[in-house]
């Protein structure tokens, strides 16, 4: 063994690691695509829902049936829009297993003792100023059977029974849903539902269908189960090709819009700096960036020590849960 070959091996740089492409889409801290990847991905599902849902009313007339495929391509959508945060914060999984459909307003809740309980349902709303369409320029397919009254109504998504209900004493959480989803919801109701319906076979007339908005494949209610959904999501990665690899959790999508939601904030403060101090700094006849270099004493310290102070106040919560 040559002393010589041992240094050159020894000293022999390893080639260093190809950079990654300036387009590619930077992921969180845990390797998940960005929010914005995700939420493209979510939106570009509706439309192709959409465009199939057309051309199935196209060949059937405004009132359907759609196609099995159809029905749950706007189940998948729906699915993804809700839990994803595209339109309001991912809503609990637990939540949508027991939501109903509107109109139904009968609690299915297994441990729920109030006898006037209306379960988590959703309500309409008035509609919104502009007529046709909603306020966000919402839309969905034209049916002879929908009367022009929904047209542009929000819905309003109240749920009684959820996670923080216990910090709340019972108080129902009401969201009042944008009109784009509002629609969306609407016409999975409308066209898919009734199709995955007609895969139960346990249901043979309207007194045994399930009050659920939400159902699997085979037209059974999914309620008080979280699975079915987590399960779905996985698959609709894989089916309609999500372009990131590794296929993720519903439960990722919480801490995708937390942790989007804090940058959006600090990000936010930032920019409201120059704005907010502006005004001091010209009394005394200083910039901005003058009062940064110069004049604010330890600006970097103050703002790890409120970040610290918040981690200190955290941990002592989590002491007092423990004891």
């Amino acid at each position: 063994h040559h002393p010589a070959a041992t240094k050159t091996a020894a000293t022999k740089k390893k080639p260093a690691a190809a950079a990654p492409p300036t387009t590619a889409s930077p992921p969180d801290d845990d390797g998940l695509p960005s929010k914005s990847e995700v939420l493209s991905f979510v939106r570009a599902l509706w439309d192709k829902a959409q465009a199939m849902l057309e051309k199935d009313l196209a060949a059937a007339g405004p009132d359907g049936p759609v196609t099995y495929s159809t029905a749950v391509l706007l189940m998948h959508a729906l699915l993804a829009e809700m839990i994803s945060g595209v339109y309001i914060p991912p809503v609990r999984l637990s939540v949508l297993s027991t939501l109903m459909v509107s109109g139904m307003q009968t609690c299915k809740q297994q441990d729920c003792f109030q006898m006037d309980c209306r379960g988590n349902n959703l309500v309409e709303v008035i509609p919104v100023a502009r007529a046709g369409a909603g306020a966000d320029g919402s839309h969905g397919a034209s049916s002879s059977s929908r009367s022009s009254s929904s047209r542009g109504r929000r819905l309003v998504m109240e749920t009684i029974h959820h996670k923080t209900e216990r910090f709340k004493k019972d108080e129902a959480l009401r969201i009042v849903l944008p009109s784009t989803l509002s629609q969306h919801i609407r016409t999975y109701t409308e066209y898919a539902r009734p199709a995955l319906l007609n895969m139960n076979p346990s249901i043979d007339d309207a007194s045994k269908e399930p009050p659920f908005l939400f159902l699997d494949r085979k037209g059974r209610p999914v309620a008080g189960v979280d699975a079915p959904f987590t399960d779905e999501w996985k698959l609709i990665q894989r089916k309609y090709g999500a372009p990131w690899p590794t296929v993720f959790c519903p439960m990722k999508f919480r801490h995708l819009h937390a942790t989007v939601r804090f940058k959006d904030l600090v990000d936010n403060v930032a920019d409201q700096e120059e704005e907010a101090l502006a005004g001091d700094a010209l009394v005394m006849g200083n910039s901005v960036a003058v009062w940064r270099r110069h004049y604010i004493k330890g600006r970097d310290s103050i703002v790890a020590q409120k970040a610290v102070g918040q981690l200190g106040r955290w941990r002592a919560m989590e002491r007092q849960k423990q004891h």
